[in-house]
């Protein structure tokens, strides 16, 4: 029973071991960061060996222009398919196995792409990653919100995010491997860092959903520490805030003081007016 405690403690992703609060802003660590950005970075990386090797695989298989245009609309189209089915599959399901199994898929379709004997199961190849990559982005920002509170949960989501525009860098190595060792070979080796990647995933603990969400709800909102003079004096030493002032009543006229009335007499019936002071301006002067 300890044995399995410890190695439950050694797997990323676990809670502390005092518990979680509500003040602490990295509860698990950064070690499920790390894997998500790692998990981000491959998934680009091999989205965009092609750009890199297209001039190599073109020139080996003769396809036209607007054959080579029409893969990356493919897999967009594949992308936009899976999208939703991909939300429901991170709402009901384990994420971290999840994201895995996509992974291993990505790795697999690489490794289909440097292998492929012809244009038509090359072309299959790439469509079925880019709808691969698609599934896992529901489950990676489900698991960045169920890791981290409010306090660095826009932090951590920017880098991941920036892991789109930072795997653009596998055009290059792209072209740098297709130069020196041909296109496949740049297909073969990034299959690599992809089942590495799958198995690091799998070892990520999968963290209770909102659980986090439900401690910071529990706890209340935080209160805004004092400032100015206020700081350094104890609550209990502290003078109440002062209520605003009353507005400012108009002040009567004399006559009107005297005989206790609070407004004109009407003209007519010599009857003091419900008019509030002070009168308009067309007013005649009170008699007295």
């Amino acid at each position: 029973m300890v044995k399995a405690v410890a190695r439950e403690r050694r797997r990323l992703g676990s809670p502390p071991q005092g518990g979680i609060t509500a003040t602490d802003p990295n509860p698990f660590g950064w070690g499920p960061f790390v894997v998500l950005f790692i998990v981000g970075m491959v998934d680009r990386i091999e989205a965009n060996l092609m750009s890199g090797v297209l001039p190599l695989v073109q020139a080996e298989w003769g396809f036209s222009d607007t054959a080579a245009g029409s893969i990356p609309t493919a897999a967009a189209l594949a992308a936009a398919a899976v999208a939703l089915p991909a939300g429901y599959l991170a709402d009901r399901y384990s994420r971290t196995k999840i994201i895995a199994i996509v992974v291993l898929c990505w790795a697999l379709a690489t490794l289909g792409s440097g292998l492929a004997a012809g244009f038509a199961v090359f072309y299959l190849f790439r469509v079925l990653l880019a709808a691969a990559e698609n599934i896992d982005n529901p489950a990676v920002g489900s698991l960045l919100a169920d890791f981290y509170p409010a306090a660095t949960r826009m932090q951590v989501y920017g880098w991941t995010r920036m892991t789109t525009y930072l795997g653009g860098v596998g055009t290059l190595l792209g072209g740098v491997i297709g130069q020196a060792f041909g296109w496949r070979a740049a297909f073969l080796l990034m299959a690599i860092p992809g089942a590495l990647t799958a198995i690091l995933v799998w070892r990520l603990r999968e963290p209770q959903r909102g659980q986090i969400d439900r401690i910071m709800a529990a706890a209340g909102p935080p209160q805004a520490p004092p400032s100015g003079a206020d700081a350094a004096v104890p609550p209990r030493h502290r003078r109440p805030a002062r209520r605003p002032p009353h507005p400012a009543r108009p002040r009567l006229p004399s006559a009107w003081r005297r005989r206790g009335e609070t407004g004109p007499r009407s003209r007519r019936s010599g009857r003091r007016s419900a008019r509030c002071w002070p009168p308009a301006p067309w007013s005649a002067s009170p008699s007295a």
